[in-house]
């Protein structure tokens, strides 16, 4: 994954970094790509989606169903909140 500010100007920075280790904690427990052009407008991009999905109280719907054992609550809490630290 590489971070808006890489892509726009070119530069890594330690912010670029704790962007894209967000996504990649969202990727890695939704299953989902950070853009996918093939999901509804609202859908399209992971990082938009995942914090709707949150502020409307669904954030036990963005698990991935693939995932064999489901987190805790709390599990899913806590990696959903630093992820979302990550990418605000």
């Amino acid at each position: 994954y590489v971070a808006p500010e890489y892509a726009n100007s070119g530069l890594l920075n330690e912010k670029s970094d704790v962007y894209s280790y967000g996504v990649l904690l969202l990727e890695a427990i939704t299953g989902r790509d950070p853009v996918d052009y093939n999901r509804s407008a609202a859908e399209v991009n992971l990082v938009d989606w995942l914090k709707m999905m949150v502020g409307n109280k669904h954030a036990e719907e963005v698990v991935d169903p693939n995932i064999e054992t489901r987190p805790s609550t709390s599990a899913l809490k806590r990696v959903l909140l630093t992820a979302l630290r990550c990418v605000d």
